[in-house]
């Protein structure tokens, strides 16, 4: 009855109200990308469904979109990571040539 009389004013925020379920932790990304993948008429109307998806659409690509750029910045941080232990392997090689230096002197 609610969703009746107050449709259009809800629809028009159902971007906002995802974000905000999605920043206080309430729901996780991948519900919310599940929930997207398929309208299902088990609790609405196929066209209702159809048309909260088409109000969600900007949250659920900015979803995917934060998704793409996480695993992208991951592999780059791997990959950093990586060059890094390889410096550090290198600077532990010249630490302990110091330390035998410095015993050879006594």
């Amino acid at each position: 009855m609610i969703m009746l009389s107050h449709r259009e004013a809800l629809l028009s925020k159902v971007a906002k109200i995802f974000h905000a379920l999605y920043n206080m932790d309430l729901i996780a990304e991948a519900t919310f990308l599940e929930w997207d993948g398929k309208v299902r008429k088990k609790f609405v109307p196929k066209e209702d469904g159809r048309e909260l998806r088409k109000h969600a659409a900007i949250f659920i690509k900015w979803l995917q979109e934060a998704e793409s750029e996480e695993e992208s910045s991951e592999e780059e941080s791997d990959e950093e990571e990586d060059e890094e232990e390889e410096e550090d392997d290198d600077d532990e090689d010249d630490g302990d040539a110091l330390e035998d230096d410095e015993l050879d002197e006594l």
